[in-house]
């Protein structure tokens, strides 16, 4: 932005050789003069105004502008471009901005860890891990390096060096709540349950007002079979907000396990009500009416389920957790040759849950 701002210094004195060509002219030109003076500028201002317009704009404008890519700070304008990419959801155009700022300047460690974010969202784990390492190496205190290291390692099992990252994380910024809570996800993987709780309890004491780490510490209260304590965080997640449907699901399953199908039943009316097309909030709606005697409208949600699985699957016929969840659907409804027919097309699809329904 320093550059492209200088460049305009010179306008201030505009005003003044402007006033002093109009005084040296005849006056009856004056007017002329003027309007051809407005019009010139307003093509030159609407450019700018349309250059400004946006961030994507702007830093493709200034790389253009770039005469020597030798110069000093010239990868800034590669880096705020990737940024902009990012910001669109564009990761391969953003990882191309991003690799071009390491290839001006190798030494700088932003390059590095920028491509690395890229490569994971590109499910290119191994090369952002490469990117994370290299970040770190020029940069040994690069914290938020460290956390998303951690975070790539655990998704690749490697649990014990995920813990290791984020032990220098949370030793490297010991308030930041998201340190604590991808924390805990790895003690959890580990099986220190202890540790992970202690992790989740720190992380809402630094951010008391965030939702997601109450409903962390409720699906892990979940898992363990600590449903009372689940129900509460669930409770305090909706509490903090209310309208995410998927907060209302999670809660129906703890009020479903507590044999509470009055809420859960009223749980999952608010996730549908928020959330119409997602599919398994109808087939557990239609559990929780089976259990409470509703036949009729276990029916009907379970066949509102399986027409939404069939759109998705109308979209795109390899997605195999919808083949998956729509042939568990079939084998309730006793519809077996369909259920097996779908298991099949999912574990195909490469799913190992639905090639297990198959043995």
């Amino acid at each position: 932005p320093f550059v492209l701002y200088r460049s305009y210094l010179w306008m201030s004195g505009l005003p003044i050789v402007l006033f002093g060509f109009m005084g040296a002219a005849p006056r009856k030109f004056v007017p002329v003069l003027l309007a051809v003076f407005c019009l010139v500028f307003a093509s030159l201002a609407w450019n700018r105004l349309d250059t400004f317009s946006s961030g994507l704009k702007l830093w493709s404008d200034a790389i253009k502008k770039h005469q020597d890519e030798k110069l000093l700070y010239t990868e800034r304008a590669y880096n705020s471009r990737g940024n902009a990419y990012e910001a669109l959801g564009r990761y391969s155009e953003a990882l191309a901005d991003y690799q071009k700022m390491v290839a001006l300047n190798p030494k700088d460690p932003a390059g590095y860890y920028n491509s690395g974010t890229m490569y994971a969202r590109l499910n290119k784990l191994e090369e952002a891990l490469h990117r994370f390492n290299a970040a770190i190496e020029l940069k040994p205190d690069y914290v938020v390096a460290y956390e998303n290291r951690g975070v790539l390692l655990s998704m690749i099992g490697r649990h014990t060096e995920a813990l290791s990252d984020l032990d220098r994380a949370v030793q490297l910024s010991p308030e930041n709540p998201s340190y604590y809570s991808n924390r805990a996800s790895v003690n959890f993987n580990l099986g220190k349950l202890a540790e992970a709780f202690s992790d989740l309890d720190q992380a809402i004491q630094f951010s008391p007002g965030n939702p997601s780490y109450y409903l962390d510490r409720a699906k892990s209260n979940f898992v363990l079979g600590k449903l009372v304590e689940a129900l509460s965080d669930f409770d305090r997640a909706i509490q903090l907000s209310p309208g995410n449907p998927s907060y209302y699901s999670d809660r129906a399953r703890a009020n479903f396990e507590l044999d509470k199908l009055a809420e859960a039943l009223s749980d999952l009316d608010q996730a549908i009500q928020l959330n119409p097309g997602n599919p398994s909030y109808y087939s557990n709606r239609a559990r929780v009416n089976s259990n409470l005697g509703k036949f009729q409208e276990a029916q009907n949600d379970y066949d509102m389920a399986l027409d939404l699985y069939d759109e998705v699957l109308r979209q795109d016929a390899k997605n195999s957790n919808a083949l998956l969840k729509r042939g568990f659907i079939l084998n309730r409804l006793n519809r077996k040759n369909e259920a097996m027919e779908s298991f099949r097309r999912s574990c195909e699809a490469g799913n190992p849950e639905a090639c297990k329904q198959l043995r």
